[in-house]
């Protein structure tokens, strides 16, 4: 099971940067099966996925801008099979 905590310092891991890095910065939002990281400057452009830490192990997963974050949230079991793993991630 990973904690919050866990969770952010996973969040680091992967952005590269810090939540407030101005241009890098990121949120975590918790959810039933872990937290969705929503990188700033992404959501602004308006491109990129998304990626979600889960929580039972810690595992990365990323999806395509075409699963919009309001349905991973709702419904994630049914989603994740169009994420992929992101390779080196899990309990970074």
């Amino acid at each position: 099971m990973i904690t919050q905590d866990q969770a952010a310092a996973i969040a680091f891991h992967v952005c590269g940067a810090p939540p407030g890095d101005p241009r890098r910065g990121w949120d975590l939002t918790e959810f039933d099966a872990g937290w969705l990281i929503t990188e700033r400057a992404k959501a602004a452009r308006g491109d990129g996925g998304t990626r979600v830490i889960e929580r039972d192990s810690g595992r990365v997963m990323s999806f395509p801008s075409s699963v919009p974050p309001s349905r991973i949230l709702a419904d994630y079991d049914r989603v994740r099979g169009s994420g992929s793993a992101q390779p080196g991630a899990a309990g970074a």
